[in-house]
């Protein structure tokens, strides 16, 4: 009772020293010499935690990974430190590749950074999980919204294999592919993706197969995109992993957005509670705006202004800016169709200008100059541009704080 604390969750009861016992500890093993010896035994531990949860991770059981990791973060923290001061770079990099999925989905930024600090670090680049780091460091910058940096890492990645068909060479090919898709060039990520998928033959490893099915739905072609599904949607339920699942029925959803907006509803809400199982905040994120952009289309506009703001929310604290200003650019729409004009221009201001913001394409990029000519003529031309221009002058966290501010004045009292 005087030694240890309680510390039940998640239907486990586990048992922490009392920050003053932690203190004493400290100190004695200082005393004896053991500290740096201690701190290496820990760090390996909780790297070879990591890799076992990876496993879980990508299986059926990715809530009990989750939940391992989750509990776990801060000694998986404190390790990564320990790593990087010390220039352990074995370690360093073996924890980032294993934790990839683990941050990847639950949008942990932290996480997925040590991948930038572990590769830095001298020895990096000639070690066995380079590749893969360098592909997390790039899937932390596209979230971000750095597609340069993204592609940068991805190249880097790649250069450090000599087979093309290497497994390592994996998630470098993801990032390509994804900025591909963001960018708005589709047979670039049509191309990738198949690369990609020359390189693992794994049920659990299925982002090669359903970033096609969103390419071909972008590229004017949802009944390509359902057609390819079908195979990758019965892979990703026999395989069973949670988030392969929910992925697969996003695609599929956003597919239908295409074809029947009201049969769409199903498959994104499926993706949605496979999601929340396994706290998957990407699927989470990405099925709300398509959610919120078909009731800002077709639907109630006060029900997707509800939504819209745990869409910011949400893909704001993962710093997932990419999904967010697709999320953003939905809101627009919102507030157009609620003859909020004025807040709805000076948002398109700020994101059609952000740095950070991939670049609209398609019906996403048609949607946004229609909205422009139809906010031009109700507002005036002088009321537009000068609204339009504090948009564009605005930093990417004041358009997320005046974003906020209009949802919060469009929404009825009691709303």
């Amino acid at each position: 009772h005087s030694l240890v604390a309680l510390q039940p969750g998640g239907g486990l009861v586990r048992y922490t020293l009392l920050e003053t016992l932690r203190a004493f500890g400290r100190e004695r093993l200082d005393e004896f010499g053991e500290q740096e010896a201690t701190r290496r035994r820990h760090a390996a531990y909780y790297v070879g935690l990591g890799e076992d949860a990876a496993e879980q991770v990508r299986g059926r059981d990715e809530a009990l990974g989750v939940a391992r990791l989750d509990r776990a973060l801060e000694n998986l923290r404190a390790a990564h430190r320990w790593c990087i001061r010390n220039g352990e770079v074995d370690l360093a990099l073996r924890l980032s590749a294993s934790l990839l999925r683990y941050a990847l989905w639950r949008l942990r930024d932290e996480v997925l950074g040590w991948a930038a600090e572990a590769a830095a670090l001298a020895g990096a680049r000639s070690h066995e999980h380079y590749p893969t780091v360098a592909g997390v460091a790039g899937w932390a910058a596209g979230l971000r919204g750095d597609l340069d940096r993204a592609t940068r890492w991805a190249r880097d990645g790649l250069d450090a294999v000599t087979d093309a068909n290497d497994p390592r060479a994996l998630v470098p090919y993801e990032v390509l592919l994804h900025v591909a898709l963001w960018s708005g060039e589709l047979d670039s990520c049509l191309e990738v993706a198949s690369q990609a998928r020359q390189v693992v033959d794994d049920p659990a490893e299925l982002v090669p197969q359903y970033a096609p099915g969103l390419a071909l739905t972008y590229a004017g072609r949802p009944d390509d995109a359902l057609a390819w599904m079908e195979d990758v949607q019965a892979l990703a339920d026999r395989a069973g992993n949670p988030s392969m699942r929910a992925l697969s029925h996003y695609t599929r959803g956003e597919a239908l957005l295409e074809l029947a907006p009201e049969d769409a509803v199903v498959p994104l809400q499926h993706a949605a509670e496979l999601a929340a199982a396994v706290d998957n905040r990407i699927v989470l994120g990405v099925v709300d705006v398509s959610l919120g952009s078909l009731h800002a289309r077709h639907g109630e506009p006060q029900v997707a202004l509800r939504s819209f703001a745990g869409i910011i929310d949400r893909l704001y604290d993962g710093r997932d800016w990419t999904h967010l200003w697709t999320g953003l650019r939905g809101l627009v729409s919102v507030l157009a169709r609620l003859r909020r004009d004025e807040a709805a221009t000076t948002l398109l201001g700020a994101v059609r200008e952000a740095d950070t913001a991939p670049p609209p394409y398609g019906d996403d990029a048609e949607r946004l100059a229609e909205l422009a000519d139809e906010l031009t003529g109700r507002l005036g031309a002088a009321p537009f541009t000068s609204a339009y221009a504090r948009g564009r002058a605005m930093t990417d966290h004041e358009a997320v704080a005046f974003a906020r501010h209009a949802i919060s004045e469009a929404t009825p009292v009691g709303g």
